[in-house]
C-alpha cells in the first residue's frame, strides 16, 4: 500500500487546521509542504469558491510541476465560466463542502491520485447542479423577476426592458443576476427555460 503525497492549499488557517486534522490519522495519506510540491501526487484546494486568491495559491503551489487538483468547494461559482475557470486551475474533481467527512475526503484524494490529469470535473459540476437545482414552489420567479424574464423571452434588450418596466438598467441587470443566482442557473437562457417550465412564460 503506497502513500499518496498531497499539498494542501486552503483559504484560511481554520480550514487548514480542520483538513489537516481530518487527514492526520490516515495511513495512506501524507501532507507535504507547498515548497515540496514536486514530490506530491496531487494538490487539494479548500475554498468557498474558486476566486482569484484561490487561483493564485494553486499557481504558486504548482509552479514547478502541474499537479491534478481536487477542489473542496462551497460552490463552483456563477455562470457558464465555472468549468473553464476550474479547468484552468488544474481541477480534475470537486467535492462539495457539505459532503465532506474524513472518510469521504480520504477516498476522494486516493481516487484523484489515480486519475492523474484525467478529469471528471464535468460530471462533478453536473452532479452539483442536479443536487442544488431548485424545485420548490417558492423558487418560481414572480413579480419583478417574472416581468423581466417575460420581456427577455420576447426578445427585449436590457435597455428596452428598463424603459418598459420603468426601472433603471442596473435594476434589470441586478434582477437577472438575482434570479439566476438564487435558482443556481448558469445564464439567462437557462433562466428563461426554467421560467417556461414553471409556467411563468
Amino acid at each position: 500500500m503506497s502513500q499518496v503525497r498531497l499539498v494542501l492549499v486552503t483559504a484560511d488557517p481554520l480550514s487548514q487546521a480542520g483538513v489537516e486534522g481530518m487527514l492526520a490519522d490516515h495511513p495512506r495519506l501524507r501532507l507535504v509542504p507547498a515548497s515540496r510540491a514536486v514530490d506530491a501526487h496531487l494538490l487539494v484546494l479548500v475554498a468557498p469558491r474558486p476566486d482569484t486568491r484561490a487561483a493564485e495559491a494553486v499557481r504558486l503551489a504548482s509552479r514547478y510541476r502541474r499537479l491534478p487538483v481536487l477542489a473542496v468547494l462551497g460552490t463552483p461559482g456563477d455562470g457558464d465560466e465555472a468549468e473553464a475557470r476550474l479547468s484552468q486551475l488544474g481541477v480534475v474533481a470537486c467535492l462539495w463542502r457539505p459532503d465532506v467527512t474524513p472518510q469521504r475526503l480520504a477516498e476522494e484524494i486516493v481516487q484523484v491520485s489515480h486519475l492523474g490529469l484525467n478529469s471528471r470535473l464535468g460530471h462533478d459540476l453536473d452532479e452539483y447542479r442536479r443536487r442544488h437545482a431548485p424545485d420548490t414552489a417558492d423558487s418560481t420567479p414572480s413579480g419583478r423577476e417574472a416581468d423581466v424574464l417575460r420581456l427577455l423571452a420576447d426578445g427585449f434588450a436590457i435597455p428596452e426592458i428598463a424603459r418598459t418596466l420603468k426601472f433603471s438598467e442596473r435594476t434589470v441587470q441586478k434582477t437577472l443576476f438575482a434570479v439566476t443566482s438564487r435558482l443556481h442557473l448558469r445564464n439567462r437562457t437557462q433562466a428563461m427555460a426554467y421560467a417556461w417550465r414553471k409556467g411563468v412564460l
